[in-house]
């Protein structure tokens, strides 16, 4: 099962119920909707890359451990899953239905919305407004009947059902829209930094660097150091220290200071010597990492 996503070995037990797992899929790279069947106890490590997942169980108990706070499962209620970094998940004798949206189709429909290249930062664990999820539920009905009869639906219909999905999510759940660079120049330069910068932005969680955004952009190590240092007054390797420090903020702002430290956040975005991490941290951000989780503490 692991396999269907992207994710590390997973482990599994039989319970009192006889052993049973199905699972099934359909979609595009765009847009899946996948069914799970499982009778037993599931657990394991997961990592959403440049995607989300929307999951609700009709049955059965689940629990994500988004390194905040566990994220109780709830019959019939949407989770939005942590992106863009590890997190566990436990569930046991659960039916589960999962939406999956790329990140391309998110940002290509905010983008529309917004008039500009965003990025986009969605917030694991918070619930959805309810008084929207009557759209989100229509768009993925809709979605599921398309699929159903794949024959009758062509090209031009199924691409709409995707973006009346992904413009139903913007809507429901919760996420901060950041423009990409603003001020950037038109043109082949510009979108060819764009593109570096939206590489390192949607692939910070994994071990990247100056060379994997020059070959995105379609430029040579040397052609996008210079257009960092010409346009940004900085160099992808600051720029990719920037955005894991956010992440790392991000993640201390919502965190259970009980059973999160400092440290172990830190070491997760690549941090290895904590003293120069914590002075950047405070470079940035006017505090102390350490500040940032008893914060936490006192919003709970």
């Amino acid at each position: 099962m692991a396999r269907n996503y992207e994710s590390k070995a997973w482990g599994a037990r039989r319970t009192e119920l006889d052993f049973v797992y199905r699972f099934s899929r359909v979609g595009s790279d765009d847009m899946s909707l996948h069914k799970t069947r499982f009778d037993g106890h599931l657990e394991g490590p997961m990592v959403v890359a440049d995607e989300v997942l929307v999951s609700w169980n009709s049955r059965g108990r689940g629990v994500l451990d988004t390194q905040g706070a566990d994220v109780r499962v709830a019959a019939g209620v949407p989770v939005l899953h942590p992106s863009g970094r590890e997190y566990l998940f436990e569930y046991e004798d659960f039916d589960q239905n999962l939406v999956r949206l790329s990140g391309s189709l998110l940002r290509s429909v905010a983008g529309e919305r917004h008039g500009a290249p965003v990025l986009l930062r969605f917030d694991a664990g918070h619930e959805a407004d309810a008084a929207k999820l009557g759209r989100w539920w229509r768009a993925v009905d809709a979605a599921a009947r398309a699929a159903q009869r794949p024959d009758e639906v062509n090209a031009l219909r199924a691409q709409d059902l995707q973006r009346e999905v992904a413009a139903a999510f913007l809507d429901a759940f919760p996420h901060r829209v950041e423009e990409l660079a603003p001020g950037l120049p038109a043109g082949a330069a510009g979108d060819r930094l764009r593109r570096a910068l939206e590489f390192l932005h949607t692939h910070a969680h994994r071990p990247i660097d100056t060379a994997d955004a020059a070959r995105e952009a379609g430029l040579s190590v040397r052609g996008v150091q210079e257009a960092f240092r010409r346009e940004l007054d900085a160099s992808p390797t600051s720029v990719l220290r920037g955005i894991r420090l956010e992440r790392v903020r991000d993640q201390l702002r919502v965190a259970d200071p009980a059973s999160t430290t400092v440290t172990t956040v830190a070491r997760q975005w690549g941090f290895a010597h904590l003293g120069r991490f914590a002075g950047s941290y405070a470079e940035r951000f006017g505090e102390s990492p350490s500040t940032t989780l008893r914060r936490a503490s006192q919003r709970r």
